[in-house]
This record gives C-alpha cells, sequence and structure tokens, in this order.
C-alpha cells in the first residue's frame, strides 16, 4: 500500500518545476557570456587589466553575478560574466554616455556608427599599459549586443576613437604633454595608439606599424 501511495504521488501529485526558466536571482545559473582581449602591443608585453567593481548594468530583471571572471594566458586575456541576455535599448543609451558618445564606440562585427540599438549588458574594465615602468590605465566599458543568431561585442570609452563603422584605437594619452588649444581646450599629445580590431567575441589590441 506505501509503495502504491509512493508510486502515485511520483507520477500524478509530484510538482513539475523547471528552475531552467526562472528568473530569480540566485535560484539558477545565469548564462555564461565570454569575449577575449588579446595584447600585441610591444610583443604582447607590459599590459594587465582588472575589473571594475560594481560596474555591471543589466536589465533589473536578468539574473547575473556581480563579477567578471578575468583569465590570462600568454598575451590572451578571456573575460567571463554569468548574465542572462535581453536586449535592452536603456541599457545601449546608457553605455552611450558612459562611452562618451557615438565616436567613442566600436564592434569589429556588425558594428554601427550610431552605435548599438540595444545592449543585454555592459561592465567597465581597466587596461593598464606599463611600458618602460610607467603606468597608464584606462577605464574601457564591454557591452553585448546581438543580431540574428550572435552575440557581437562592443567596445567604448573616452579613449576609444571610433572614426567609422569599420576603424577603431584605443588612445593613450601622455599627461605631461598637454597644451591648450585655439579654443583653450587642453589637448595632451598621444603616448601611444593601439589599433583595435577583432571579431564577434574578441578584440585585437595591435601596435600600428
Amino acid at each position: 500500500m506505501i509503495t502504491n501511495l509512493k508510486l502515485f504521488y511520483t507520477n500524478t501529485l509530484k510538482p513539475s518545476i523547471n528552475l531552467k526558466h526562472h528568473n530569480i536571482r540566485g535560484t539558477t545559473m545565469a548564462t555564461s557570456n565570454t569575449v577575449t582581449i588579446t595584447n600585441k602591443f610591444n610583443n604582447g608585453n607590459n599590459m594587465t587589466i582588472t575589473f571594475n567593481a560594481g560596474s555591471i548594468h543589466a536589465p533589473t530583471d536578468q539574473q547575473h553575478s556581480d563579477v567578471v571572471k578575468i583569465t590570462p594566458s600568454g598575451n590572451v586575456f578571456t573575460l567571463e560574466l554569468d548574465c542572462d541576455r535581453s536586449g535592452d535599448a536603456g541599457i545601449a543609451n546608457k553605455f552611450r554616455a558612459d562611452c562618451g558618445g557615438i565616436c567613442h564606440m566600436f564592434a569589429p562585427d556588425k558594428g554601427s556608427i550610431n552605435g548599438p540599438a540595444q545592449l543585454n549588458f555592459y561592465f567597465a574594465i581597466t587596461i593598464t599599459l606599463t611600458p618602460g615602468g610607467l603606468s597608464y590605465p584606462n577605464t574601457v566599458y564591454l557591452g553585448q549586443g546581438h543580431y540574428g543568431s550572435s552575440n557581437n561585442w562592443w567596445i567604448g570609452g573616452d579613449r576609444i576613437i571610433s572614426p567609422s563603422s569599420s576603424a577603431a584605437a584605443l588612445t593613450i594619452l601622455d599627461a605631461t604633454v598637454c597644451t591648450p588649444d585655439r579654443l583653450n581646450t587642453t589637448i595632451c599629445k598621444p603616448m601611444y595608439m593601439l589599433l583595435v580590431t577583432g571579431g564577434t567575441s574578441s578584440f585585437i589590441l595591435t601596435s600600428p606599424q
């Protein structure tokens, strides 16, 4: 009798719960998202990348972790964030504002001169160059967009210069060589300029020839 009741409960009364589709933070693992940054500056040396704590922006109904994991291997840095994907125009607008406008954003794959219409999420990192023993930290934003079946990544920030949808550079300024221009705006001499290329989920930083 007990065995029969157990089978009846298992097959008939036991509730069916699929936590995979629940969107409550902490109950399930969010989707894993990875992007790589390859350093081809100075023979792949003198660069570190760190995550800026508290900088993750995602729609409020999407679960995500609070930390971006960064794993260096040689001259390649792999960045991983657990975050569900839901394109959001508000997140894209905030990304655009934090980067400094449409001339400071770039996506190697399916980029637009107007920037992303929607983003799943974005966060900030610090890329630090240390050539010659000097340290040049640069805040850079990384965001994930979407088109078709692909999730393309964007890079941006006030040090990212993108004159078109097909070209971009990371400019490292030398604060010791600054002069006012004719409008009395302080202009700093670029110390280094790294070309930014890549693919759907990768960025490559290269010294110009």
